[in-house]
């Protein structure tokens, strides 16, 4: 469930080369061809309500256009569906 919902938030141009679970904390980095790229993704999972905490890590240039990592914690479902 939790991958299903980091695809829907998938922006175009980015791409993940490692993703790891722990409980409900999720560590994940990948390349971008760009920073907004990173941004829209950033700001994809701070807004579906299924991520919370959600905090960029090192961002920098590689040959391939940019490469990130953030963390973030999964509800399991939207905050606005919380009672």
């Amino acid at each position: 469930y939790i991958l299903d919902q980091v695809s829907r938030n998938l922006p175009e141009f980015l791409w993940l080369d490692r993703m790891s679970a722990s409980t409900n904390q999720i560590t994940i980095s990948g390349k971008a061809t760009n920073y907004n790229a990173v941004s829209n993704f950033y700001t994809n999972l701070t807004e579906s309500g299924y991520f919370a905490n959600v905090s960029l890590g090192r961002t920098f240039e590689v040959p391939e256009g940019v490469a990130f990592s953030l963390s973030c914690s999964f509800s399991g479902r939207p905050a606005s569906e919380e009672g």
